[in-house]
């Protein structure tokens, strides 16, 4: 492992493969074993705790997410209020702007319990330990690494303690995996960089989701629902389909999905209770055929869907009522909905299929519709749970 720099007249990087911190300078020192003549180093503008020397990089979990509207003290704790314990108060780890690794200008400058997530970050950074996507740059003309120019000046840095997830996971029952808390990341405007995507990522100076800051400098960390987890347009949602497509029309479509994906199971939910309520009493056909009527009914499944699958969103329902009916009203003041369920489907309605009706300035109306719609399916999707004495 480490990180490669491309040489001139050489074929082979110079893989600098050694890092070791250097207590008297305050700096990391970053060498090659097979080029030994060329060292570098990397500063620490933060105060090395020694309460912390027994800490490793093992220890850590690191992974890089693109966000470009961002200042130097947008460092969020991550949390979990559910796994609080008297040694980790509900912390899991941190979200830092690269830029505030390599200075110490910031509210965190000098916190001690910031400062030994700061100091395994740079190491598990200097030495690719995590495999990170990176910019394979030319030998630096200077001594010093620019770990900006390496991983991207928008690039921010989630680092998580181990064994603080592991007691997050022993409060779950669930094993904790990335990926299912990539929505709630890109709720406050946080992409996760891959592989596959880290070269447009990394030339993207100005593209947001103009998400709002998180409060009190805390994230708390939210999972999808276990029942959703297996479901991959929801993880590609928030992992490329979003980004990659900014015309507010597809945009909702796209979360509109989310919406016929989960109805899909509240209807499979629902008849497996009818069937079984068949089975149970074969005399009561004419209450089970009014029940399949109305669960075939998708208006109905929406409606069924806020009030007992996904509990609590009344504040993000009504929001969204509001800018439903604002853009409702242009077209006809009568399509004005008292109800959120039905304004959102009746916005559905006119976009997948009176589309003409629009009038010219609906974009803005819409991309406040869609940002509304975005904050609850997120909320939705975390929150998803199939009734106690559903089948």
């Amino acid at each position: 492992m480490g990180l490669k720099f491309l040489r001139i007249d050489d074929p082979e990087p110079l893989n600098l493969d050694k890092v070791r911190f250097l207590p008297g300078k305050n700096k990391f020192l970053l060498s090659s074993s097979q080029d030994p003549g060329n060292e570098f180093y990397c500063d620490f503008c933060f105060e090395k705790n020694p309460s912390y020397s027994h800490l490793r990089d093992s220890q850590f979990d690191v992974y890089l997410f693109h966000n470009s509207a961002f200042a130097a003290n947008d460092i969020y704790q991550i949390s979990d209020s559910k796994s609080r314990t008297e040694a980790n108060r509900g912390r899991l780890g941190y979200l830092i702007p690269i830029q505030s690794l390599i200075n110490a200008e910031h509210d965190y400058g000098d916190n001690e319990h910031f400062s030994p997530y700061a100091y395994h970050a740079i190491r598990i950074l200097l030495s690719d330990k995590n495999a990170l996507p990176y910019k394979r740059l030319g030998i630096p003309n200077s001594v010093f690494i620019d770990l900006e120019a390496i991983y991207g000046e928008n690039t921010h840095v989630l680092i998580l303690h181990k064994p603080y997830v592991t007691i997050w996971e022993k409060v779950h029952a669930i094993k904790f995996e990335i990926k299912y808390f990539l929505p709630c990341l890109w709720s406050y405007g946080y992409m996760s960089i891959e592989e596959s995507n880290f070269n447009v990522l990394y030339k993207d100076k100005e593209h947001g989701n103009g998400a709002e800051k998180p409060i009190n400098g805390i994230i708390e960390f939210t999972s999808i629902a276990p029942d959703l987890r297996t479901d991959p347009f929801i993880l590609n949602l928030f992992t490329s389909f979003l980004y990659s497509q900014k015309h507010e029309l597809i945009r909702f479509h796209l979360l509109y999905q989310v919406i016929e994906l989960l109805i899909e199971k509240v209807f499979q939910s629902e008849l497996g209770s009818i069937i079984q309520d068949f089975d149970n009493n074969v005399n009561n056909f004419y209450d089970i055929k009014e029940k399949l009527t109305i669960v075939a009914n998708e208006k109905s499944r929406i409606t069924k869907l806020f009030s007992n699958y996904c509990i609590g969103q009344n504040a993000l329902l009504e929001a969204l009522k509001i800018s439903c009916n604002k853009l409702l009203k242009q077209v006809n003041p009568e399509y004005e909905q008292s109800s959120p369920q039905i304004a959102v489907y009746k916005t559905r309605s006119l976009v997948f299929h009176s589309f003409r009706s629009l009038p010219t300035e609906y974009d803005e109306n819409l991309k406040v519709i869609n940002d509304d719609f975005e904050a609850l399916i997120i909320a939705t999707i975390n929150s998803f749970k199939y009734p106690e004495n559903s089948n």
